[in-house]
């Protein structure tokens, strides 16, 4: 069945590749923000179809989407990091005020999220580990680029990736709070050597093209199957499981970021985009909207319900969380 499932996600794949291949560059989508807007869209929607999935016990008809979260979240992680760094490459002073403006920005729609939870569910705000991630890797950023000793800023920020690795793998720290976090990196490296890297992709399109998808499909197939392989050290499993993870991780985001070259993803869902507008409010209250209706869990229309629940409180607390930080503005 785990076999089935695969060979239709690394079909849609293939189908991708082979369709990017009869295309012309298009740099006006390569990382521009209606691209990436849409590709955060569809990566709300999985992650909301994956904990969906697993809200239900993980039917057939779900299991690809949780088999791929963390392929999103992934994603995200890159744009932050291609984001982060194009701002302090393009703006003489975009370091000023960062943590002020980034964290009440990524921090006001957790407090308004939380008091919805906190008010009906009497509980926290659920898969809050993220917004922990995010905002480390922000101050992380910052504390990197304002380093008083002279130093190479991505170096700096690898060097903490690989600390906070090592202390979440010594501690026991669930994976998912660390696998993904390469991403972030690579998308800091790819916007400092944007040029360089433009240049070579469009000159060596197919071949790199070809050969980061072989990569993606050997390491995600791996780390898919990783329970399937008997290991009896457990350094060496959770060696293996963070080396996979990471591996298929970047590979994913390099594959989407090269087949923005010639896909205009924008053409493709323009409707995404409006999603991607509100993608981290949607992470922040899907697992409001999956539990507030659970007892509804066993009727057709349960998916539905929940989908658009958490469309409307997303919505909301866009909006909200805008005018709030549009008055905080003011007043720095």
């Amino acid at each position: 069945m785990r076999w089935g499932l695969l060979a239709i996600f690394l079909l849609a794949v293939v189908v991708v590749y082979l369709a990017a291949f009869d295309l012309n560059f298009n740099h006006d989508s390569i990382m521009s923000y209606s691209s990436t807007s849409c590709i955060r869209g569809a990566c709300a929607l999985v992650i909301f179809f994956d904990h969906l999935g697993l809200t239900l016990g993980i039917p057939l008809v779900l299991k690809p989407f949780t088999m791929v979260g963390y392929l999103c979240v992934s994603l995200f992680l890159f744009f932050s990091g291609y984001g982060l760094w194009g701002g302090v490459s393009l703006k003489k002073n975009y370091l000023d005020k960062f943590l002020t403006r980034k964290l009440a920005k990524l921090l006001c729609p957790v407090v308004i999220a939380e008091i919805i939870y906190l008010l009906v569910l009497k509980t926290h705000v659920m898969y809050a580990w993220y917004i922990y991630v995010i905002c480390g890797l922000y101050v992380w950023f910052y504390i990197s680029n304002k380093m008083i000793f002279p130093t190479n800023k991505l170096v700096t920020i690898a060097m903490g990736i690989c600390a906070y690795q090592l202390c979440c793998t010594v501690l026991a720290v669930p994976i998912v709070w660390y696998r993904a976090c390469w991403a972030f990196f690579i998308g800091c490296f790819v916007y400092k050597y944007k040029a360089q890297i433009e240049e070579k992709v469009e000159n060596h399109y197919k071949l790199l093209l070809l050969f980061n998808t072989i990569v993606f499909i050997i390491f995600f197939l791996l780390a898919a199957l990783l329970d399937r392989f008997v290991i009896e050290s457990a350094v060496v499993e959770k060696l293996a499981e963070v080396l996979l993870y990471g591996i298929s991780s970047v590979s994913c985001v390099l594959e989407v970021y090269m087949l923005t070259f010639r896909l205009n993803v924008t053409k493709v869902g323009k409707k995404l985009s409006k999603v991607g507008d509100i993608a981290y409010e949607i992470y922040l209250v899907h697992g409001f909207s999956l539990y507030f209706l659970f007892k509804y869990k066993e009727l057709w229309f349960y998916p539905y319900i929940t989908l658009a629940t958490t469309i409307l409180l997303s919505l909301i607390i866009h909006k909200l969380s805008g005018k709030i930080l549009k008055g905080l503005s003011m007043k720095w």
